[in-house]
């Protein structure tokens, strides 16, 4: 029985690690993602608008509403082109970098928000604060690149 619970956490393991995306390489990450049919600034509005769901979440403490938001952003698919064609020429690599760095903060500040919402009584305050902090990983990203973009 200790052998068959064994093989099942192993393949179980084996599952998770291949479907963890790989945050060294950008080309990677986006190819661990299914790829959809929007553009990256769609996808941007769309990632914003789960966000707008989270904060209405909050803000009515629907647990419900803020674990659908945090869904949406951490399943989010890969834009129809490569992310990176929306910046110059000379700044792919740049780009590139901070994709990979923002990528993982975003997934693991939307994990951190799922689990202090997942608790039987929230401690909304707490959920706020993974929220904001969330945010600012999506404005401090954005403002970075606002002024780089073709």
């Amino acid at each position: 029985m200790q052998k068959r619970t064994l093989s099942i956490l192993l393949v179980l393991l084996q599952f998770l690690s291949a479907n963890d995306p790989d945050h060294t390489n950008a080309e990677k990450l986006v190819a661990h993602k299914q790829k959809s049919d929007m553009s990256y600034k769609q996808m941007m509005q769309r990632m914003g608008e789960a966000y707008h769901m989270i904060q209405t979440g909050i803000i009515n403490q629907n647990k419900a509403l803020v674990t659908l938001g945090a869904s949406l952003i951490q399943n989010h698919p890969a834009p129809k082109n490569k992310p990176w064609s929306i910046v110059k020429k000379e700044d792919v690599a740049a780009f590139k970098q901070t994709l990979l760095a923002y990528d993982k903060l975003l997934h693991e500040g939307t994990r951190k928000l799922q689990k202090s919402v997942k608790t039987k009584t929230p401690n909304w305050s707490l959920v706020n604060e993974n929220a904001f902090a969330l945010s600012n990983h999506c404005v401090s990203c954005h403002a970075m690149w606002k002024e780089n973009l073709k």
